[in-house]
């Protein structure tokens, strides 16, 4: 525990609740907030097109892990429901 009484990690993520460099995806923890990743799976997405999301997400909200794995959530369900295209999310970032 820290001096604040927050645990110094959870499921393995650091005592900041920043997902490790190169996401979780990379990192290979799992979500602790919402399970994105099964979302990404049912709309066949590469670990690579994961990562680039989690890329943009993180730069997004750097210091809230419960936004950032809910905005995946969200960009991902879009992208397997079709109303977003993958490649229109990650050109609009740059």
């Amino acid at each position: 525990m820290s001096a604040t009484g927050i645990p110094r990690a959870i499921r393995g993520y650091p005592a900041s609740d920043h997902v490790p460099p190169g996401g979780v995806v990379l990192a290979q923890t799992a979500p602790v907030y919402f399970d994105y990743l099964s979302v990404a799976r049912e709309g066949r997405l590469t670990p690579d097109q994961v990562a680039a999301l989690e890329a943009v997400e993180r730069r997004e909200f750097p210091e809230d892990q419960m936004m950032f794995e809910l905005h995946m959530l969200r960009v991902i369900e879009q992208i397997r429901t079709g109303h977003l295209k993958l490649e229109d999310v990650l050109s609009a970032m740059r």
